[in-house]
């Protein structure tokens, strides 16, 4: 017997993809569904004689509406490049229902492209001043790893090992975007934050969360965040005029990594530590020792409190300057002395007749 095919059954269907896939799915079928009666559209075009055709015009009116009306769940708009993820998701289930339509022939709304906002050491700073003691810990390994959220919230004491006088860690494949393990390393002012997460049994084998779910403990981690922004109030309330997203987020720890590992590195480079998946076989191909070099000549620059190596560099500039000013100055007694040898020089080659009548 044939079973009937429904929304549920798609979603059995692909119960091995990722909770955020899922999730992705059920939002955008939701939202065609108060836009209108979805199920009911279906069945009607299966009865046409050029369904896709039929289809598609529904699915670009939807795309339509979606750039000019707020959704209901949030009151917020969605981005275009949202939209074309609502779209395709809902494309793909129509797929599961024999439709042939192409999201290639759905036109979108251009994209608007704000500037991104840079977060300071000194906003930093004050987001450190305002959170508890452990929150604190997770936000210094975002910022001296340029990891995702979730990757460092999903790491277990078995991801991390002491090398030298820090830890690194291999986030598994599992918790990257890509797919990708990749290994990276904490900064030494992370090392009181890790070594106490490492000894306490509060989160058993986890360090950051005890919360299985990690898309609802990084939603979590978001929450907070709105909370400290809302406590400091000003600027840390700004947000984007095309999405209405708060600039200060968490992915600002994670920007504040690259932006200076673009300064330090090549492009390439600085894409393939913060774990940007066409970067990514070119590191991957280093030795654990090369790898580590690296994160140890980025350190100085993602430093929060700990100003050691920004002071060493202080003082080997400093000396650098010193000596520099030394050698100025005994520069400028040479050509004082040669100066005045070419003039003793000069007068003594003065003619016996010069001067007489």
């Amino acid at each position: 017997m044939k079973r009937e095919k429904t929304f549920e059954t798609y979603l059995i269907k692909n119960q091995t993809r990722s909770k955020s896939s899922l999730d992705l799915k059920r939002y955008a079928y939701s939202a065609i569904n108060q836009w209108c009666k979805f199920e009911d559209k279906i069945n009607e075009r299966l009865k046409e004689n050029d369904p896709d055709e039929e289809m598609e015009d529904i699915m670009q009116d939807w795309a339509n509406h979606l750039s000019k009306n707020p959704v209901k769940t949030g009151g917020k708009m969605l981005t275009v490049q949202v939209i074309k993820q609502y779209v395709s998701s809902v494309n793909h289930y129509l797929k599961y229902r024999r439709f042939r339509t192409d999201v290639k022939n759905i036109t979108f709304s251009k994209e608007l492209q704000e500037e991104r906002y840079a977060i300071t050491r000194e906003e930093i700073i004050e987001i450190f001043n305002a959170v508890k003691w452990k929150k604190q810990g997770y936000y210094l390994c975002l910022i001296s790893s340029g990891a995702r959220p979730i990757e460092i919230l999903g790491l277990s004491k078995k991801d991390l090992e002491w090398r030298g006088d820090r830890w690194k860690a291999l986030v598994p494949a599992r918790l990257t975007k890509k797919g990708m393990a990749r290994t990276i390393r904490f900064s030494k002012e992370c090392n009181p934050y890790l070594n106490r997460f490492m000894k306490s049994e509060r989160y058993g084998d986890m360090l950051f969360t005890g919360n299985p779910n990690l898309e609802t403990a990084r939603n979590n981690e978001n929450q907070y965040l709105g909370k400290i922004r809302e406590k400091l109030g000003g600027h840390f309330m700004d947000v984007y005029e095309s999405t209405g997203f708060h600039k200060i987020n968490l992915y600002c720890f994670r920007g504040y990594f690259f932006t200076r590992a673009q300064k330090m590195f090549d492009d390439d480079t600085a894409h393939a530590l913060i774990g940007h998946g066409a970067y990514l076989q070119q590191y991957q191909r280093r030795t654990i020792d090369e790898k580590m070099e690296l994160w140890s000549e980025l350190e100085s620059e993602v430093l929060v409190f700990d100003l050691e190596k920004k002071n060493q560099q202080i003082k080997k500039l400093q000396e650098a300057n010193t000596m520099l000013a030394d050698q100025k100055e005994e520069l400028s007694d040479m050509l004082m002395r040669i100066r005045a040898l070419e003039k003793d020089k000069a007068e003594k080659e003065i003619p016996a007749w010069r001067g007489k009548v």
